[in-house]
């Protein structure tokens, strides 16, 4: 006798067809993490260090969101599985528009920047370690020359990271912010890469992000450079910037000078593996001089004695009166243009209280920067004007 197992009605297999699918979208629904466009480090605030994330997942592919776009709201999406070196953060919160591909040269970068300062849920602020000064990789700013520094003027810098005795292994990328007074500095400098950094030895590109807000009395450049693509070591000079002073500056009034700094705060690097790497940070001081002063004084020794030299007359037909009335050691007199490039000098061989020197020399008519470097390295300037006529 014929047996026949029992198979079930087409209807019956659709219908479990259909409870499997149901159960999977479940399941996967149940997987999906809300992504925030800008905030790839999740820690629900948009800032400068979120530039460090993307960096570091350039190139990698994953599931596309099923809403892209970057306008500051919740997305879902779908975990990639696959998270950052020493952490639980996916990947798919870097691809911050949600097209399935994490890259600076997409919307990725633009969600950072147009989404800078927004927040969500709670905020879990992510400090990098701090460095100690003589222990850690050093940042610092330092002026490329030492001219005088007047009103609307250019301060040439170089932003150099790491030292001989504590060199940087394996840049990946650096974030920072430099604050500084805005009443004196403007908000509208310069920055480029150095063209003989270390960190674009191999010529694959560096990327540089900024951000400029206002913080109380104090504005700040907030600021990411990053090396998408490789992983160089080495130290020095990193980016040129060309930071600007005020044409007004209202604390110069009255005053033969100012004294202003401009300092790195909140500053992180991390390398090759993700690792946060402690630096130390420094400030930049800069002396500004009120262009309507005749003459500024200098402090010569520990007692606070101060000198008055007068160079006269101004304007000069060309020789110029020198007034030492103290007979101070003068090392040289030197001149700079108003673009601050260096177009004659004079080292000193006698002290006399009283002499004369010849400025003139094929320089054409116009308003000079006179510097007097003292024997013991100080100075002291004057803004002179140049008649020949």
């Amino acid at each position: 006798m014929l047996s026949f197992k029992h198979c079930p009605q087409p209807q019956n297999v659709i219908a479990s067809l259909l409870s499997i699918v149901v159960l999977c979208l479940s399941l996967t629904a149940g997987a999906q993490i809300t992504v925030w466009p800008g905030d790839a480090s999740n820690n629900g605030e948009v800032n400068h260090i979120d530039y460090l994330y993307i960096w570091f997942a350039e190139g990698q592919v994953g599931i596309p969101r099923a809403e892209q776009g970057i306008i500051w709201q919740a997305y879902p999406a779908e975990p990639w599985n696959q998270a950052f070196p020493g952490t639980n953060l996916d990947f798919a919160y870097a691809d911050c528009d949600g097209d399935g591909l994490i890259n600076e040269n997409n919307s990725d970068m633009a969600a950072v920047a147009n989404n800078y300062g927004q927040v969500h849920g709670e905020v879990t602020p992510e400090i990098p370690p701090p460095g100690v000064p003589g222990m850690n990789i050093p940042l610092r700013l330092e002026r490329i020359d030492d001219r005088p520094l007047f009103e609307g003027d250019i301060i040439n810098t170089q932003l150099i990271l790491g030292d001989e005795d504590n060199p940087v292994e394996r840049f990946k990328g650096l974030a920072f912010t430099l604050r500084f007074d805005p009443a004196v500095i403007s908000s509208g400098f310069s920055t480029s890469v150095d063209g003989n950094s270390w960190i674009n030895q191999d010529n694959s590109g560096v990327s540089i992000q900024q951000r400029v807000s206002q913080v109380g009395p104090q504005a700040e450049r907030s600021m990411a450079v990053g090396k998408p693509n490789g992983s160089p070591s080495g130290f020095g000079p990193i980016l040129n910037l060309g930071i600007i002073i005020e044409d007004n500056v209202i604390s110069l009034e009255g005053k033969d000078s100012i004294t202003t700094f401009i300092s790195i705060e909140r500053a992180g690097l991390k390398d090759g593996d993700f690792n946060w790497i402690p630096i130390a940070t420094d400030s930049l001081e800069v002396t500004i001089y009120n262009q309507n002063s005749t003459i500024t004084t200098t402090t010569l020794d520990a007692n606070q004695t101060s000198f008055a030299i007068e160079v006269y007359p101004n304007p000069t037909p060309g020789i110029l009166q020198v007034h030492n009335p103290t007979s101070i050691p003068i090392q040289s007199f030197r001149v700079f243009d108003p673009q601050g490039r260096l177009v004659q000098s004079q080292s000193i061989d006698n002290q006399l209280p009283n002499q004369t020197w010849d400025l003139k020399a094929s320089l054409p008519d116009g308003l000079y920067l006179i510097q007097i470097l003292l024997a013991d390295g100080q100075t002291t300037t004057q803004k002179l004007y140049l008649n020949s006529k």
